[in-house]
């Protein structure tokens, strides 16, 4: 079977891809800035390019990881996250609908307010931010163009890529460099291993699972409680992690505070539960490339 994966240079494309290539798929992977040998470059604002790309490669699977998804650069360029989150996602969706290819859609617990997580699929979306903004416009047209698509909704994604600024490469580079970290305490969500992401991504697509479903890692936790732990999975002292409350970080975007995903849902289809925060560090120091980082 056939898999085309736009956005393959960020880090959920790049755990999808090789993931895909470990189960003998056939995989053609798109960059857009960031160039990697293999990928095939291209820009989903632009229309005509999606259309050719995905009329010559004919795929049964469109995945889109592809985003602008720095919170506050997208509130601060507000047309620019919707060209690319919004104009870019629905010329993908279109023609993948038009070849007949199963379009699945990686969005976010930002669509939701933050008030009275962690949230359901079926909970009322409203999202504070830009970036929230343009993924829940994405959902709401997928919704209403393919009975068949599969949107996945996941939270604070964290592995190992050195072209990463995933949280825990923040965490990781910031010790390292001998660095304090701060971290919200009052922010809550759920860190979300990349490979599992993309474990989990596959396996709903074996299932031919439509609609809208909430992938993330099974615990509960603050951002700080999250930067504590990973510096502890580092080898580093957790007391290097200082408490700080989200107002006094002067983020351009407003954060769902009370955030976060229910995955019971997830659970019923799979037959099993996503890792816990424990298992997905364990699982990330196995990967980790520096020997030197425990």
């Amino acid at each position: 079977m056939k898999a085309l994966v736009i956005g393959a240079s960020g880090q959920v494309g790049k755990s999808l891809v090789s993931l895909l290539r470990r189960e003998a798929w056939e995989v053609l992977g798109t960059y857009h800035t960031r160039q990697i040998a293999g990928l095939v470059g291209l820009d989903i604002r632009d229309q005509k390019a999606v259309q050719e790309l995905i009329r010559t490669a004919k795929p049964a699977i469109v995945f889109l990881p592809a985003a602008l998804a720095n919170v506050d650069y997208c509130e601060e360029h507000p047309e620019e996250a919707r060209a690319i989150n919004v104009e870019g996602a629905i010329h993908v969706a279109d023609e993948a609908c038009r070849v007949g290819a199963k379009f699945i859609f990686f969005s976010t617990d930002y669509v939701f307010d933050g008030l009275s997580g962690p949230y359901g699929e079926d909970d009322e979306p409203c999202p504070l931010s830009v970036y929230g903004g343009t993924k829940l416009r994405v959902e709401q047209y997928v919704k209403r163009l393919s009975a068949s698509h599969l949107i996945i909704r996941t939270a604070w994604v964290f592995g190992y890529d050195g072209d990463s600024v995933n949280f825990a490469m923040q965490v990781y580079g910031r010790l390292k460099q001998g660095t304090p970290v701060v971290a919200a305490e009052d922010q809550w969500g759920n860190p979300t291993s990349v490979d599992e992401l993309a474990e989990v991504s596959l396996d709903l697509v074996r299932k031919d699972v439509a609609g809208t479903l909430h992938v993330a890692g099974r615990d509960l936790v603050t951002r700080f409680d999250f930067a504590r732990r990973l510096a502890a999975a580092f080898g580093f002292s957790p007391e290097s992690v200082r408490p700080v409350a989200t107002a006094a970080l002067s983020q351009r975007a407003r954060r769902p505070l009370r955030g976060g995903l229910k995955t019971e849902k997830l659970r019923c289809v799979l037959g099993r539960a996503t890792m816990t925060l424990d298992e997905a560090l364990r699982d990330l120091c196995e990967r980790w490339p520096d020997p030197s980082h425990a």
